[in-house]
């Protein structure tokens, strides 16, 4: 008999972790032509199902989406927050391109 996944994790496309912290997308959100973002903070020491302190979603529509994963996969997006980290900037590293607010 196979383990049946989290009912949170059947709909993930792909997740990173990191420590203290993951980001997954989903494909909850497709039929509104959007990827479904989720930034998660938790903390080990509490008890399950209680662990999240932080937990931020974002939808995205497809074409930025593809855009924003390109500019990550590249490095890029990362040249680009370590140039901001060295002149101080404070701009969004990856903005709405139909309002002209992406670098």
């Amino acid at each position: 008999m196979q383990k049946q996944e989290p009912i949170s994790n059947q709909t993930q496309i792909f997740r990173h972790d990191a420590r203290g912290c993951f980001v997954e997308a989903k494909f909850d959100r497709f039929h509104l032509d959007r990827v479904h973002l989720q930034f998660v903070a938790y903390d080990k020491n509490r008890p399950q199902g209680q662990r999240y302190t932080n937990n931020v979603n974002i939808y995205i529509p497809i074409p930025e989406f593809l855009v924003l994963y390109q500019e990550a996969a590249s490095g890029v997006l990362h040249g680009r927050m370590q140039q901001y980290k060295t002149t101080g900037q404070q701009e969004s590293l990856y903005g709405n391109r139909r309002t002209g607010t992406r670098p």
